[in-house]
């Protein structure tokens, strides 16, 4: 019983995947794959990074953040895992889907790679703050980041 509320517990505290859902498209390529035939890390890593980037504008939003003075960095990178038995192949698509949650001038990223089977294929909670680009204090994103958050 103790093992299973435990687990339970567990699963509930290292992914929550709840609020507005930002979902791309990717397409698997062969250099994607590392020298066991499967998803490398790395490749797991850039697609977090770039769906975490259109959460936050895309490149015209990065730039606007750029010019008003703002970075915002990875702090944190956990609860990271990739199902390698969940299969994946070169030209397979896959959604990368991530939640945010918002506190201040911190932004706790849930995201997580579905494979074309509906599985989860790779998650993990990443943690970035926003910065003054000057100072590299601590401040609040602007609304307009917000509000599409």
């Amino acid at each position: 019983e103790g093992e299973e509320e435990e687990e339970a517990a567990g699963e509930t505290r290292t992914f929550v995947m709840e609020g507005r859902v930002h979902e791309e498209e990717v397409i698997v390529f062969a250099d994607d794959f590392d020298g066991r035939g499967r998803i490398s890390d790395l490749s797991i890593a850039k697609m977090f990074e770039r769906n975490r980037n259109i959460a936050l504008g895309g490149p015209a939003g990065l730039n606007r953040l750029k010019e008003e003075g703002f970075l915002v960095v990875v702090t944190h990178f956990n609860d990271f895992s990739i199902h390698d038995e969940i299969p994946c192949e070169v030209g397979d698509t896959v959604r990368v889907r991530s939640t945010c949650q918002l506190r201040k001038s911190k932004f706790s990223f849930f995201q997580e790679v579905v494979a074309a089977s509906g599985e989860t294929k790779a998650k993990a909670r990443i943690t970035c703050l926003c910065i003054d680009a000057e100072s590299k204090k601590l401040r609040a994103p602007p609304e307009w980041v917000t509000s599409q958050l």
